[in-house]
């Protein structure tokens, strides 16, 4: 059992409950329920999967926040269809529409996907060239659409969301400047020029004068609802940080700062966090995939 705003959801019942919820229109706590859900996807189709109404099946399909892998749903789906007797073909392209192809890894769409024959040749090809045009692309540079929204930069030539710099001046260590900030509680937020799926994450922190910091990671589609992508408010962050996740589409992502252990009253960069670059991509790489830039904060 998981405690979820003060209640408890047990796995075997959550299916039930989700029926409920989406039954009855209860849409505050159908989202808490859908979080639930996504959050143990695994574990819950084990349970009754097959036994969902469309209409609860379409709203797993249509959880703006999904966060487990795309290849599980699909399967899950797979499976809900072929338990389905007199399922009409429009709902089941409907439900198959909602699959997001461009999430699911290239071995995955050759080797399974396409022999499932539920897609069309033309949406795989689609999603692999979609995959090749983004893999490595940062898509969050100023060159390729990315706008910087919320945050200022030290002066004319420290976005963020400028080429990396390449050398210690380049920085601007020596004159304090050469990056992007915003006061400790309020976002540094990147602007991308369309939806695109990521699944790596990374930025340079001003770290002169041995400061680290603590932050939280967000994107979203819309730049209202945000996801939490990770939450370092307890860790002492320095330097670069690498973030992996699960692919995610996105078009909005965002960098608050909570922490910045450069203890100066006089100085009000003090209570500034700073961004000297930004990454935001698609890491198709199959090597080992490790956080890094973060640890526990020493006491």
């Amino acid at each position: 059992k998981v405690g979820i705003q003060s209640e408890e959801i047990d796995i075997q019942q959550c299916l039930v409950l989700l029926e409920f919820c989406v039954g009855n229109n209860f849409e505050e706590l159908g989202n808490v329920v859908l979080r639930f859900v996504d959050l143990h996807f695994g574990n819950v189709c084990s349970e009754d999967f097959s036994q969902l109404s469309e209409t609860s099946v379409f709203a797993i399909l249509k959880y703006e926040e999904r966060s487990c892998l795309e290849k599980d749903v699909l399967d899950a789906l797979i499976g809900w269809i072929g338990s389905q007797a007199t399922l009409d073909s429009d709902t089941k392209e409907k439900m198959l529409s909602l699959v997001d192809l461009v999430m699911i890894s290239r071995g995955d769409l050759l080797k399974v996907v396409r022999k499932t024959s539920l897609f069309e040749d033309k949406a795989i090809f689609d999603a692999l060239e979609e995959q090749f045009d983004l893999e490595d692309v940062n898509v969050a540079l100023a060159k390729n659409g990315g706008k910087l929204i919320a945050g200022e930069p030290k002066d004319h030539n420290s976005s963020c969301l400028r080429d990396p710099p390449h050398s210690y001046y380049e920085l601007g260590y020596y004159d304090q400047s050469g990056y992007t900030f915003n006061k400790l509680g309020q976002r540094v937020t990147v602007e991308l020029s369309k939806e695109y799926v990521i699944n790596r994450i990374g930025f340079l922190l001003w770290d002169e004068y041995d400061r680290s910091y603590s932050y939280t990671l967000e994107c979203s589609l819309d730049g209202i609802t945000w996801t939490i992508v990770l939450d370092c408010r307890d860790l002492g962050c320095k330097s670069m940080q690498t973030i992996f996740f699960v692919p995610k589409r996105m078009k909005f992502i965002s960098v608050a700062g909570t922490r910045n252990t450069y203890d100066d009253d006089g100085d009000p960069e003090s209570q500034h966090f700073h961004i000297v670059n930004f990454i935001a991509t698609l890491d198709l790489t199959t090597s080992p995939r490790m956080n890094s830039g973060m640890k526990p904060i020493e006491l």
